[in-house]
């Protein structure tokens, strides 16, 4: 009877463990799926950013920003021209580029632009050009490159590395990156999409869609950083050899939410409710990666207008500062000390350039 006790009380003890067990099991995983990016971040300061007065000029609608050698460029997303071209000293109007036409010297569209060195380097995906402005200072004077697509290889975006390479992301079969030369021509692919279910196959074109990013590239450490646009993710890459790069560090704190809709007749995902806006931009600083973060979903029949969080990482991705923004932004670019922000003037709906003294923010 004394025996029989004993095993009731150990089989008590034992139910009562394995009943604690489960709770700190739920208790564990609902707080690493409810981590998000921004926890990363012990040190967080807050910023105003200062207005930049820029002239009067026809571009209504800038999508796209970059500031290369004190000329500040903005793309337009509607109408010709384009580019329109700044002077980020005294804020004037200085040029235009780029008609808008399928003709031979007319453009669809720039889906990217990106500094590389002191040259503007800009992608037309309509027309699969890559076109790169050694000399901001001569607008007539660029280079076309013809980029090189096949079934395997679809660009969404082209970026400029090197002097002759180009860093290609998309549809990319047996990769999540592509390697161009200065003509266009495929080298090789490197990369994986992150697997949030490591048994499940892996869908190479749905993932083209569900993990668009934007990529900043540090030449000083020939270092490769990816921030997701949905979901919650970033991955640093060493590109010290590039024939072969190295995954250095790969943070996935929330991955895309969404569902493959393709069908017959096109390509494409449905992001659901639940999903995620993360980098919104991700630039280079000094030996630095700064990335524009939102971490909020997207609200239907609200006027999108970016993330207000700079989340700064050094070369091998490791988590600096988190700066929070007065106001919310859509494009980043640095000249010099300054961070020059692209936003939408929450009273009026137009555009504003502001800029931040990186100075002021000590990493």
């Amino acid at each position: 009877m004394c025996v029989g006790n004993i095993l009731l009380q150990i089989l008590f003890i034992m139910k009562l463990l394995f009943f604690n067990l489960i709770c700190l099991s739920i208790f564990f995983s609902s707080c690493i799926s409810e981590r998000k990016m921004t926890d990363l971040f012990d040190v967080e300061e807050y910023l105003v950013p200062q207005s930049v007065a820029l002239e009067h000029d026809s571009i209504q609608n800038p999508i796209l920003m970059r500031v290369v050698n004190k000329r500040l460029f903005l793309s337009n997303a509607f109408c010709s021209p384009i580019l329109t071209v700044f002077d980020c000293v005294n804020g004037k109007c200085i040029g235009h580029f780029g008609n808008k036409g399928v003709g031979e010297n007319e453009f669809v569209d720039f889906n990217s632009i990106s500094s590389l060195n002191h040259s503007l380097v800009l992608y037309d995906n309509n027309k699969s050009e890559c076109i790169i402005i050694e000399d901001v200072y001569s607008l007539d004077d660029y280079d076309r490159i013809k980029i090189q697509r096949s079934e395997g290889f679809q660009p969404f975006n082209i970026v400029g590395l090197d002097k002759d390479l180009l860093l290609g992301t998309g549809i990319i079969k047996n990769g999540r990156f592509a390697l161009l030369d200065k003509d266009g021509t495929l080298l090789s692919v490197f990369g994986q999409y992150p697997l949030e279910n490591e048994t499940e196959k892996q869908n190479y074109i749905s993932d083209a869609f569900a993990y668009q990013s934007h990529v900043a590239y540090l030449s000083s450490t020939k270092s490769l950083a990816v921030g997701n646009y949905f979901g919650e993710g970033i991955s640093f890459y060493d590109m010290s050899d590039f024939l072969s790069p190295k995954l250095v560090r790969d943070i996935q704190l929330r991955y895309p939410s969404y569902k493959d809709t393709s069908n017959d007749g096109s390509l494409s995902v449905t992001f659901t409710k639940d999903n995620v806006i993360g980098f919104i931009d991700l630039v280079p600083f000094g030996n630095t990666f700064i990335g524009l973060y939102c971490g909020e979903k997207k609200e239907r029949g609200k006027m999108w207008r970016g993330g207000d969080i700079l989340l700064f990482f050094d070369s091998s991705g490791s988590p600096l500062k988190e700066v929070k923004l007065s106001e919310k932004y859509l494009q980043l670019s640095v000249i010099g000390s300054d961070l020059y922000l692209l936003g939408i003037d929450s009273k009026t709906d137009d555009y504003v350039i502001k800029k931040v003294n990186l100075k002021k923010v000590i990493v």
